[in-house]
């Protein structure tokens, strides 16, 4: 169940599908601010693109989970400042 919810890019609610989303949508979008944050959602997409579920349950769930959600916090905090806060001079 793990790896169907994780690993899995071809369903539709796993973290690798939402994160390839993610990446593919920033390229779309992409500005002069966002180079940081497009690389940040690559490296995790490829990471969970790769990823094999024995290197997972070796982490740990809870603790891959966890630095999963620090990761993608990251990005979204990222999204935020490249694309919807004002440009400070």
């Amino acid at each position: 169940v793990a790896e169907l919810l994780i690993l899995r890019g071809d369903m539709p609610r796993s973290l690798a599908h939402c994160t390839s989303e993610v990446q593919a949508f920033l390229e779309q979008v992409a500005n002069q601010r966002s180079a940081e944050t497009q690389r940040r959602a690559g490296e995790l997409a490829a990471s969970l693109r790769f990823g094999r579920i024995e290197d997972v349950l070796e982490t740990g769930l809870h603790n891959y989970l966890t630095r999963f959600i620090t990761r993608i916090n990251d990005i979204g905090d990222r999204i935020a400042t490249d694309f919807l806060l004002p440009v400070t001079a």
